[in-house]
């Protein structure tokens, strides 16, 4: 299954601000991934010291470094997912010394 597109109705007031779009809202719909969750949604760290996923990440954030065992739904609860949790600091770009931090491909 494929995810759907999603044109939030923020994303279709930018284009039509821009003055190039004129924009149909009724097909607009939220995105759903953090919709309602709150502030510290927004505003805070999405996993906390010592990799726990702190309430108000709970359903959109996952600290299971084991593909394999650890399936939930996605944020649209449309397909089922894995965790998929990296250490980006443990990788490292080979043009600079402690170099920028480079995710798996």
């Amino acid at each position: 299954p494929s995810i759907p597109e999603v044109f939030s109705p923020f994303t279709l007031a930018l284009l039509e601000d821009s003055g190039w779009y004129r924009a149909n809202f009724t097909m607009s719909r939220n995105v759903p991934f953090g919709h309602g969750a709150g502030c510290d949604f927004l505003q805070k760290p999405c996993i906390v010291d010592g990799g726990d996923v702190p309430p108000y990440s709970d359903g959109y954030f996952c600290n299971a470094t084991d593909k394999s065992t650890h399936f939930r739904c996605d944020p649209t609860h449309s397909i089922v997912a894995t965790c998929d949790l990296v250490d980006l600091s443990k990788m490292r770009g080979k043009n600079e010394p402690g170099g920028p931090v480079v995710p798996p491909v």
